[in-house]
């Protein structure tokens, strides 16, 4: 009595690059995560906290709102800019002679906060209206239509991926980002 799926080639090539798609997106918060942890040897548990908030924000501005979409993504990623400074420097920098669990949990409270703000600013209900920022349609590939916005999670992926490792290994502030990271100590007298 139940239902049995046929795997055609077609549907295989589809889901393999909904997947790569989808990829993508988890590698952009990995490498959020990965340079706030290289670069101050905390746990940002508040990292995808960030995310979902500054994706209301857009929402908000670019769905309800109205506003063109390049500006409502501007501002979302102002909010996520701004308030990973905030943070940083409000909460964290305070800690930073404190245990890395102790900052690991202030992080775990700011999650809880911004996802209790935005329970109160938007309710608890599920948003399915995207922000269009390309356009719906996409490049064929024999049956399928892959649509531009998964073609941009992949190139804004690996474009990102590449300057961070890029800035991390070449630019001075990125060595010393990752020398403060390695030794606190030493790149404070320095």
């Amino acid at each position: 009595g139940g239902t049995v799926l046929i795997v055609t080639p077609t549907l295989l090539l589809e889901l393999t690059l909904v997947g790569i798609a989808f990829g993508a997106l988890y590698s952009l918060t990995a490498l959020g995560i990965v340079l706030i942890y290289k670069t101050t040897g905390v746990l940002n548990f508040a990292h995808g906290a960030i995310g979902m908030f500054s994706t209301f924000i857009a929402y908000e501005f670019g769905v309800v709102r109205g506003w063109p979409a390049p500006v409502a993504l501007l501002l979302a990623l102002l909010f996520a800019a701004g308030f990973g400074w905030f943070m940083e420097r409000f909460t964290l920098r305070p800690l930073r002679e404190r245990p890395v669990l102790t900052r690991v949990i202030v992080t775990l409270g700011w999650l809880l906060v911004l996802q209790a703000l935005a329970s109160l600013i938007w309710g608890d209900t599920t948003y399915h209206v995207p922000l269009q920022i390309f356009p719906q349609d996409g490049v064929h590939i024999f049956n399928l239509i892959l649509g531009y916005n998964k073609i941009a999670n992949v190139v804004v992926a690996a474009i990102l991926a590449v300057l961070l490792g890029l800035f991390l290994r070449l630019s001075p502030l990125g060595i010393a980002m990752r020398a403060t990271s390695d030794n606190p100590s030493a790149a404070r007298l320095l």
